[in-house]
């Protein structure tokens, strides 16, 4: 394929182009509905160190003391450093030749008649950008999952981190004694298992938990249990039983069981995420779907924390990229630092296109970076259950 150049490659190369389409897509509003915690977690500019630290607070009561009499002071502020790397997400993505061929001959067909950038070259810059932001909300997920389990592992490309832990106390994360399995639907207590866990944050922690989030496999087994049925049969109206219910939804199952456990929420998370590897015989990719929320975790949060940065944020941490000239937002990167000079540190995310029309075929690359990382100022302001081995009760299977 011969070099190329041209006005639609100078699109591409423009990264205010790149920006303006970035910022159109980052509202909030248009995050995908099963992702269900990034519009709900704030995000806050954050230092290095801070990045790198658990920090946790826990207060006292205050003395009382007879005037002018000298006061105790207390140690309220528990600072660990953690031992790991806090990541840098980064990743890209790429048009084949026959994509960027096309972009070229229809794209300077156009120019030469009208000499504007036609709509579809603009459409194209639109889903390259859209699908990096799904890939970047599916991590920023992730992360917030991971700190509200309380742990998190990460293991490729060579970058570990080994189970990252927020410092949340044993008494908040609880296994039941019986699985909430269809072998144990006679003698499973999801019902009891839930009121303790949220009658113990209550009355130790001073937490109010009125909010579930789990797959819908696991509300399933929950309300497939003898005890669930025995307890919503006060709440039926007379003569009526599960086994005799003109229709079994889930939405009534839903509003019996948020009666029952006085819980106001109840949320299905069945989100999935794309990953790609490559296959050791083959060397070709290999894209998966795997969950974000475990299929047999159970999340009990407060409604009122949403969007509390007293309880989970996000914190936005610096990124040195001196060869990064557009990001979203008002302010954006310098030209690369030369020799000598002091790279630009800033905060992503940042979104940028490079074109090489000299390679054979050229290339046209978009991608993102950003430094982000889960801090939890009250690691115990959620609890989760882990509720046995739930089956997936729906085959995924996605087809690349």
């Amino acid at each position: 394929m011969p070099p190329v150049t041209g006005d639609v490659l100078d699109f591409f190369r423009d990264n205010a182009n790149v920006r303006t389409v970035a910022e159109a897509l980052t509202d909030p509003r248009l995050v995908p509905d099963d992702l269900f915690w990034v519009p709900r977690v704030p995000v806050q500019d954050a230092e290095d160190h801070e990045l790198r630290a658990r920090w946790r607070g826990t207060a006292v009561i205050a003395d009382m003391i007879a005037l002018d009499s000298r006061s105790m002071v207390y140690k309220m502020l528990e600072i660990k450093s953690y031992k790991t790397e806090i990541p840098k997400i980064k990743f890209g993505t790429s048009l084949a030749e026959s994509e960027i061929l096309q972009v070229i001959s229809l794209g300077q067909a156009r120019l030469d008649a009208t000499g504007a950038v036609p709509d579809f070259v603009k459409r194209l810059l639109l889903t390259l950008t859209r699908q990096l932001i799904i890939g970047l909300n599916w991590r920023r997920e992730a992360l917030i999952i991971g700190a509200k389990l309380g742990s998190y592992h990460y293991d490729r490309m060579g970058f570990i981190i080994e189970s990252a832990s927020w410092g949340k106390h044993a008494d908040m994360i609880a296994t039941p004694a019986i699985p909430w399995i269809a072998a144990n639907v006679a003698t499973a207590t999801p019902i009891t298992d839930t009121s303790v866990m949220i009658d113990n944050a209550r009355i130790r922690r001073g937490i109010r938990l009125n909010r579930w989030v789990s797959s819908r496999a696991t509300f399933d087994a929950a309300t497939a249990t003898d005890e669930f049925k025995d307890r919503a049969a006060f709440f039926l109206p007379s003569g009526l039983t599960f086994d005799n219910l003109p229709v079994d939804s889930r939405d009534l199952r839903i509003d019996l069981f948020r009666r029952i456990t006085r819980l106001d929420e109840v949320v299905f998370h069945d989100a999935h995420y794309r990953l790609e590897v490559d296959d050791v015989t083959t060397h070709l990719p290999i894209r998966t779907l795997n969950r974000l929320l475990p299929i047999n975790a159970v999340i009990l949060e407060d409604t009122a924390n949403d969007n509390n940065l007293d309880r989970l944020f996000l914190g936005n941490g610096p990124i040195v990229e001196p060869s990064l000239i557009g990001r979203v937002g008002a302010r954006s990167f310098s030209e690369t630092a030369g020799p000598g000079e002091v790279a630009d540190i800033q905060r992503g995310p940042f979104y940028y296109t490079s074109v090489d029309a000299e390679l054979d075929p050229p290339q046209i690359r978009e991608r993102v970076v950003e430094r982000k990382w889960p801090l939890m100022p009250e690691p115990d302001s959620n609890a989760v259950l882990w509720v046995g081995d739930i089956p997936e009760t729906i085959t995924i299977d996605d087809t690349f």
